[in-house]
């Protein structure tokens, strides 16, 4: 499947799996701009009309500029957000992204509107000169130790690992694509009845500067990624592991 991380190609993907461990998804653009940050929150709101109600301002904002210039790459955070049932639009000097509530993954194709529609409006308003990076993140959350149900093992002297938490981390390049795993076995992560302990499967996709354009062809890149942390995800976790989240197919 992948030159570099050879994970196993299935013949057909699941376009769902019950119950959906998705925790986190996002969706991000880093750009140059000539306009000021004074100006890009009310730009973006008036794009939005209406449709994400909730702004909020972050931390980051509250903090004297002085102070915010000391933090590496803070014009790429989000400054402020908003938001609507579903989904949050992250803003930032020099960054712009659609993520989702966490664990409200609203599947795929609803997703994948929403992500047209955003970027039909913010390529029209022309605020956007050059493209810095696209990428794409997906964060897996599991009630269980997500090493005993993936095909990857971590041995020293020719002997797995007996060790009781575990965090893994690699990078490769798939053609333009640059691709971050990262697979932790003791986190916490927030839930409606409590905080929740278990294993996270997180991925990132991303294209360079010199591989995507602002124009009509940006969506064509998100699918891309997006195809990637799926075949990477299904490729990556057991046949037997997989039978247990209730693969359905189109």
């Amino acid at each position: 499947m992948f030159a570099a991380f050879p994970v196993k190609r299935l013949d057909r993907l699941p376009n769902r799996i019950d119950p959906c461990p998705i925790l986190e998804a996002a969706f991000e653009l880093r750009f140059t701009t000539r306009e000021t940050w004074l100006v890009l929150p009310g730009l973006v709101k008036g794009l939005l009309e209406g449709r994400y109600p909730e702004q909020v301002v972050l931390p980051l904002d509250e903090m004297p500029e002085q102070v915010r210039k000391m933090i590496p790459g803070s014009v790429f955070l989000p400054h402020c957000q908003f938001r609507s049932e579903t989904y949050c639009i992250n803003l930032g000097p020099q960054m712009i992204g659609l993520c989702i509530q966490p664990g409200k993954y609203p599947g795929w194709a609803a997703l994948e509107s929403e992500l047209k529609w955003l970027l039909g409006k913010i390529l029209a308003a022309g605020f956007m000169d050059e493209g810095e990076r696209l990428g794409v993140r997906y964060g897996d959350f599991f009630a269980t130790d997500i090493f005993r149900h993936i095909d990857l093992s971590v041995a020293v002297n020719g002997q797995t690992m007996g060790d009781d938490e575990r965090q893994f981390t690699t990078v490769f390049k798939e053609g333009p694509m640059s691709i971050r795993l990262m697979l932790a076995n003791s986190v916490v992560a927030p839930a409606p009845e409590g905080p929740r302990q278990g294993s996270l499967l997180d991925v990132d996709v991303s294209f360079g500067a010199l591989d995507f354009d602002l124009d009509n062809t940006i969506m064509e890149r998100f699918i891309q990624a997006h195809t990637a942390t799926k075949q990477l995800f299904f490729g990556l976790v057991t046949d037997a592991f997989l039978k247990t989240l209730n693969p359905q197919y189109a």
